[in-house]
């Protein structure tokens, strides 16, 4: 069995890779030629665990510069593309469906069926609308999500909590594809979902929207705590709050708002996709606000307890620690809005911060940023944002 792979950025090329190091043969398109070429030279840097390497030992990895090429040479083709968010919170899936319409058009060159494997995050009934362009006898549509965050994918993909099937029409072979795929690139004992496809798009959005409530509630009960002159407690309420079963430990822990690339926009495009069904009571929304109300209890804490002005220290600004990913980074947002008021900031010097955040903070706040590889060293009075 050959898998292809469109759309090689970091989730794609880490499926890639784990496939690749489980005996597959592996064809890779993506649209970026130059990127293709680093790949192919092997001379392709990232900051994500355990890739360059998995790259550098890689034997069964076909770079093609044709979409058509990719295609006819695999069995079960997966598309990793980027799906923004619209305005409205729904995800815009111009990529996803100019790839299925590509792929519509060498069905005549289909001899043996494939099977159109969707990982990006798509709206509810996404997957449904594609599979009906296609003669089923040559082409079937899955849509199967990874839970994955940046910075650890690879460790992600090992050992997922479920793996999210969705098929409209049963089909043993695919599934059992699927299945030996997973088997071989797992670490763990298999958490097999399958239902139809809008099901599970519905299920893949509402895991991270839960998520997200769960952060904000855990924020809460700590501002509560905090509030009412008990913080030193808020890691043992949050624990023993997480040791019900019924409540469970992850993610219920006080801290930052949630960000990143992923959390978030779910957030919003569950939001949104009960918004467009007449569903009033839009959780969505409200956890959003809390998130948002939250960075503002936060800025407030530190400069409350800050009679003296003292600067603050950042160990990390993106989003989660050891990631250069900054978007929709809670941590971010703080240290700008403590610039803003003038106070003087230190950010841990790290590969991970990008030339953009670095160029952008210095020409918005000049003197008042500055990276620094050791805040011992200034011998200085400072406070710790963690």
């Amino acid at each position: 069995m050959k898998v292809g792979i469109i759309g090689s950025g970091r989730l794609g090329l880490c499926f890639a890779l784990l496939c690749e190091s489980a005996g597959y043969e592996v064809n890779i398109y993506d649209i970026d030629k130059n990127y293709l070429e680093k790949l192919k030279n092997r001379k392709f840097s990232t900051t994500e665990p355990e890739v360059q390497n998995l790259l550098k030992y890689s034997k069964n990895l076909n770079i093609y510069n044709e979409f058509e090429e990719v295609v006819l040479a695999s069995d079960l083709v997966y598309t990793f593309v980027p799906t923004p968010s619209n305005l409205d919170g729904s995800y815009n899936i111009d990529i996803v469906n100019e790839i299925a319409n590509n792929f519509k058009k060498l069905e005549s060159k289909i001899t043996n069926k494939k099977y159109f494997i969707i990982g990006s995050t798509v709206n509810p009934g996404d997957s449904a609308k594609i599979g009906n362009l296609f003669d089923s006898s040559k082409v079937d549509v899955i849509y199967n999500p990874e839970f994955i965050a940046q910075g650890s994918i690879i460790k992600d993909l090992r050992s997922a909590d479920l793996v999210l099937v969705g098929i409209n029409k049963e089909n043993k072979k695919v599934l059992s594809y699927i299945k030996e795929i997973y088997k071989n690139i797992q670490d763990i004992e298999i958490n097999y979902q399958v239902m139809s496809t809008t099901a599970a798009e519905i299920t893949k959005i509402s895991i991270n929207c839960f998520l997200t409530t769960k952060i904000s509630f855990a924020n809460v009960i700590g501002e509560i705590l905090q509030n009412s002159k008990c913080e030193n407690e808020i890691d043992n309420v949050l624990d023993t709050i997480g040791k019900d079963k019924r409540v469970g430990s992850k993610y219920l822990k006080y801290g930052f708002g949630y960000g990143g690339p992923c959390l978030p926009r779910d957030n919003r495009a569950l939001a949104s996709y009960a918004s467009n069904l007449g569903i009033k009571h839009n959780l969505g929304e409200t956890v959003d606000k809390i998130n948002n109300q939250h960075g503002d209890f936060l800025l407030n804490s530190y400069i409350d307890n800050n009679v003296n002005r003292n600067p603050y220290y950042f160990d990390f600004i993106s989003y989660k620690k050891n990631t250069n990913i900054f978007e929709e980074s809670q941590q971010l947002k703080l240290c700008k809005n403590l610039l803003e008021r003038d106070y003087k900031v230190y950010v841990k010097e790290s590969k991970f911060i990008t030339n953009e955040i670095r160029e952008e903070l210095h020409n918005d706040y000049q003197e008042n940023i500055e990276f620094i590889k050791d805040i011992h060293k200034l011998n200085i009075q400072y406070i710790e944002v963690n």
